[in-house]
């Protein structure tokens, strides 16, 4: 259990059914990157909102770009 200034975080998993779902992920930093990937394995829809795309997916197609 990590703390911020006494405040107490936990972290826990969701078993959500992603398949046909909308999903909107802002910015494209490493949770990004680690969480994008999985949500697409998983059948999601995802929307990229980013400044910058990451580099890892520079050549990878998009959509409405």
């Amino acid at each position: 259990m990590r703390t911020t200034e006494g405040v107490r975080s936990v972290t826990y998993l969701l078993g959500l059914r992603m398949r046909d779902r909308d999903v909107l992920v802002v910015g494209g930093g490493r949770v990004a990157q680690r969480r994008v990937p999985v949500l697409l394995e998983a059948g999601a829809r995802v929307t990229l909102v980013s400044p910058r795309r990451p580099p890892r997916w520079r050549t990878s197609p998009t959509r409405g770009a």
